[in-house]
């Protein structure tokens, strides 16, 4: 066994010692071109990121649904309560409805966008994580009946994306406020909950 051994580093030590200058360099150009394809990559990821997370479109479709979302308010109804109602809500207006499958879509993109591992997810994940937890509490029915009538792998990507901001949220704040359209006292989401929320989604994936 050790003779084998010995044979076999001195066949990589030979080969190593066979290689010329000229080679090594021609190795080490290779490598720097890939380097320089990858972070060109990386930059284009980036670049696609952003532009469909600060969309004026996208921004302006999540307002909407935030402000629909508050129309169908009723103090008395639990968060859970008063996402059924917003679902019911949703289904009467297929505008609505659109624009609520769009940030679904959205989300999921972004998901599959950010999903390799060699991605630095943290940095487009500090961009707005906010945003893809207030749509999660806001469509949560919808999307689960979705899920049910279409598969386990419907929106897989969103619910990472979604668990991923969920941990940087729960991990830098107390808690969430989606404030009304005119700034008045909204919507609060407790610690407790933003826990309840990453439990829930990581039992779907």
């Amino acid at each position: 066994m050790a003779i084998l051994l010995f044979e076999g580093l001195h066949s990589v030590y030979h080969s190593f010692c066979t290689v010329t200058t000229g080679e090594w360099l021609l190795f080490w150009a290779e490598i720097a071109v890939a380097a320089v394809i990858y972070f060109e990559l990386e930059h284009s990821r980036r670049t696609a990121f952003l532009e469909k997370a600060t969309g004026k479109s996208s921004d302006q479709e999540r307002r909407e649904i935030y402000a629909s979302y508050f129309e169908v308010s009723d103090p008395a109804q639990s968060s859970d309560e008063h996402a059924k109602k917003f679902m019911d809500h949703l289904f009467a207006n297929p505008t609505l409805k659109k624009k609520c499958d769009n940030e679904i879509a959205l989300f999921n993109e972004i998901g599959f966008m950010i999903s390799p591992w060699l991605t630095r997810k943290k940095p487009l994940v500090e961009i707005f994580p906010h945003a893809p937890v207030y749509v999660w509490m806001i469509v949560r029915p919808y999307v689960l009946q979705r899920r049910t009538d279409t598969g386990p792998y419907f929106a897989c990507f969103y619910f990472n994306f979604t668990k991923r901001c969920l941990n940087y949220v729960i991990k830098h704040t107390d808690g969430l406020h989606l404030r009304r359209p005119d700034g008045s006292d909204g919507c609060r989401i407790s610690k407790t909950e933003l826990l309840k929320m990453r439990e829930e989604i990581r039992g779907l994936l």
